[in-house]
């Protein structure tokens, strides 16, 4: 089990990626909050994007495609290196939100929605993002997300038995990196 005492100052660079960078609409943050060696990890993928132009591709599609999207922390721990947040995703369908929204986003993995059109649908994802710390920023993050929460609640799959939720995955990794217990109080 890890010893590392809890890190305020890589909590609050999480805080500032989803309140301010995302929730408050300044993708100009990403300088501050992303280091230089930034990788980003998407769920179910070992093949990480090596750039912070990757994290502007995917705000502005979301942007774009979910106007009033916002991100609602529920948990945040966070040591020296590592850190771990399960928060709610929620926003209204109503723009595109694939390639012709967000030039550049064609680097990054098909999610096969790109082509779709807006619902006018509302969408809550319960997400979960494992993260890395150096020199003060986000070196590295990891997407944990159900995708087909995403499809049912579009409407482009019918309802029914969906993958595990992220909740699950959050907790096992929080035990193997000795935050479970230790941040508890």
């Amino acid at each position: 089990m890890s010893t590392s005492p809890r890190s305020p100052a890589n909590e609050a660079v999480v805080r500032r990626l989803f309140e301010d960078m995302f929730n408050g609409r300044k993708p100009a943050l990403v300088d501050e909050v992303f280091g230089d060696d930034f990788a980003y990890y998407f769920h179910m993928s070992d093949k990480p994007y090596r750039q912070r132009q990757v994290v502007l591709q995917i705000y502005q599609a979301f942007a774009n495609g979910f106007p009033d999207f916002r991100f609602e922390i529920v948990d945040l721990l966070a040591d020296d290196t590592k850190g771990l947040c399960r928060m709610y995703w929620r926003g209204t369908n109503t723009g595109s939100w694939g390639a012709e929204a967000a030039p550049g986003i064609e680097s990054l993995p098909p999610t096969g929605l790109e082509s779709l059109p807006p619902t006018g649908r509302k969408v809550e994802l319960e997400i979960a993002y494992a993260f890395t710390f150096g020199k003060g920023k986000i070196t590295s993050a990891r997407l944990i997300v159900d995708p087909a929460q995403m499809l049912v609640q579009l409407g482009v799959v019918p309802g029914g038995k969906t993958l595990p939720r992220p909740v699950v995955w959050v907790a096992k990794v929080r035990q193997r990196l000795g935050l479970l217990e230790r941040h508890r109080g």
